[in-house]
């Protein structure tokens, strides 16, 4: 069986991408990096294609501020430094700098055994959740198993 390796974390440049993918790896996860330098995505999409870079967001439910209408802010540093970042804004951003795929983990979620937070997946994955229209060139792996 051949399964996708995604290896994220400790990747600050094309060298740690060409590193990682040469290890074996078939796609390269940013997440803290991503948010302090956005050009490393379209760095990385453009030397090995969009389908090697996964955007990684932790994500938190907040009040529905100006900063975060969608009421989920971008977390990053192990989901220690909130970024004031709104998380539906920074999905749709990632996707316009190249990334292929987007991964999301609710802070609040996680470790809980609820399973995914269903509405902030639905919001990464669907543009017009109104009109039913979804993302077409975004693929979205959620980060958390149903009940686990």
């Amino acid at each position: 069986m051949l399964l996708p390796l995604t290896v994220g974390g400790g990747i600050w440049s094309l060298e740690d991408m060409h590193a990682v993918l040469a290890a074996g790896a078939e796609k390269i996860s940013l997440d803290s990096m991503a948010v302090r330098n956005p050009s490393i995505i379209t760095e990385g999409a453009a030397e090995f294609g969009r389908q090697c870079i996964v955007q990684s967001m932790q994500v938190k439910r907040v009040s529905v501020t100006a900063e975060t209408p969608s009421g989920y802010e971008v977390f990053i540093d192990g989901a220690r430094q909130a970024t004031g970042m709104d998380a539906i804004a920074w999905a749709r951003r990632g996707e316009e700098l190249g990334a292929g795929q987007i991964c999301v983990n609710s802070i609040d979620q996680d470790g809980t055994h609820e399973g995914y937070d269903l509405e902030i997946t639905c919001h990464a994955l669907v543009e017009d959740l109104d009109q039913g229209r979804g993302r077409a060139d975004i693929d979205a792996p959620a980060d958390q198993l149903p009940g686990h």
